[in-house]
């Protein structure tokens, strides 16, 4: 039973990984279309953040997001 709880446990925090990236994905597309630029999605203590491409960042690389 203690091993079903720890793999229920993991799955669903990468279920809400996933549906933060998936989240902060789909403003990046949004923002790269208004400003039609390439935006950085990328991650930093484990949260996921974005930014045009060619301005500072501290953090993994995730994806680029073109217009």
């Amino acid at each position: 039973e203690g091993v079903w709880n720890m793999k229920k446990q993991c799955l669903c925090e990468g279920n809400k990984d996933l549906k933060d990236l998936e989240r902060v994905r789909g403003i990046a597309e949004k923002a790269a279309k208004m400003e039609d630029c390439v935006f950085i999605v990328y991650r930093k203590d484990d949260v996921y953040y974005f930014c045009k491409e060619g301005e500072d960042y501290h953090g993994e690389l995730v994806e680029y997001v073109l217009p």
